[in-house]
């Protein structure tokens, strides 16, 4: 469609690789979400800080709470920005530490408070023969490269914004055949070895942690309400970006007295990501749409027996 790109170019583009998905644990749960060059361990990083908080520093809707959770997340980011793998090229390595069990304890020691007193889409599925699916697609930025195809009526993306440019050593660094890292971190969450919760969100970098907050909610809420929840996020500069007004003064306060600056944002901000979620519970198959952006929840109300059991 004269375009710069040719026949031979997208011939060299190579075959998609199948990866091994990355597990953890959800409470009694298992866990299987994106491994590199996605953003699944930091998800995974950031449930196992959590699990090895003090039990009263977990409920993330009081001020200690909060404040755990956004040292937490500005954890997660640093560990994860650290540490750049490029799986293609060193399909042998691991990020070990971000799995890490004792060193996530170690996270949760340091960050517990001492006492004195872009444009991307998701789309989760199950289907009555016990098949799931979170699948995550992005364009990087909002309207990606801002150019559509005018036969096919789909957005280019501009994800070569995600490559590294000034460093040739860096795993991400711009160089043929290169993969660049992505914070997608498309989930499925096992129930008695059967799928018991499709999971993902768009949100750039607040994806891990917007899919966080909604899992640690599930504990205690309604999908629905575990979705529509008040979020925050912490930017590895410290800045948490909080939906302000649905969120207690004291824990705002606590935050802020924490040292982390605050920045307030609109009660069901785009910025927050937006999880979509579908739930096998018992006989029924519960779908959500998060309400911070577009997105629908449609299909058959009964689970078929093949999906995993309600508790």
């Amino acid at each position: 469609n004269g375009g710069i790109l040719r026949e031979d170019d997208l011939a060299q583009i190579p075959v998609p690789i199948e990866r091994e998905p990355l597990a953890g644990r959800f409470g009694r749960d298992q866990l299987f979400t994106m491994p590199l060059p996605a953003a699944g361990r930091t998800l995974v990083e950031l449930l196992n800080i959590h699990r090895s908080l003090p039990r009263e520093l977990r409920d993330i809707d009081t001020p200690d709470g909060a404040v755990c959770l956004a040292k937490a997340i500005q954890q997660a980011l640093i560990d994860r920005n650290d540490r750049p793998i490029d799986p293609n090229l060193y399909p042998q390595v691991t990020d070990k530490q971000m799995l890490d069990r004792r060193y996530a304890r170690e996270v949760a020691r340091r960050i517990a408070p001492i006492r004195t007193s872009g444009e991307t889409t998701h789309l989760s599925v199950m289907d009555a023969d016990g098949n799931a699916v979170a699948l995550t697609q992005s364009i990087e930025n909002v309207y990606g490269s801002c150019a559509a195809s005018p036969q096919l009526g789909f957005l280019y993306n501009n994800y070569m914004s995600a490559f590294n440019y000034t460093d040739p050593s860096h795993p991400y660094y711009l160089r043929p055949n290169a993969v660049p890292w992505a914070s997608v971190a498309p989930t499925i969450v096992f129930r008695h070895e059967r799928p018991w919760l499709a999971i993902g969100s768009p949100g750039s970098e607040r994806i891990p942690p917007a899919i966080l907050q909604v899992l640690l909610r599930l504990r205690e809420s309604s999908p629905l309400a575990a979705v529509d929840a008040p979020r925050i996020h912490c930017s590895l500069q410290g800045v948490v970006s909080a939906e302000a007004s649905r969120i207690p003064t004291d824990v705002l306060d606590a935050l802020e007295a924490a040292g982390f600056e605050l920045n307030r944002r609109e009660p069901y901000s785009f910025y927050m990501g937006c999880v979509q979620m579908v739930m096998a519970d018992g006989d029924r198959l519960v779908g959500v749409a998060d309400p911070r952006r577009d997105g629908a929840a449609a299909g058959p109300a009964s689970a078929p027996a093949k999906l995993a059991p309600a508790e």
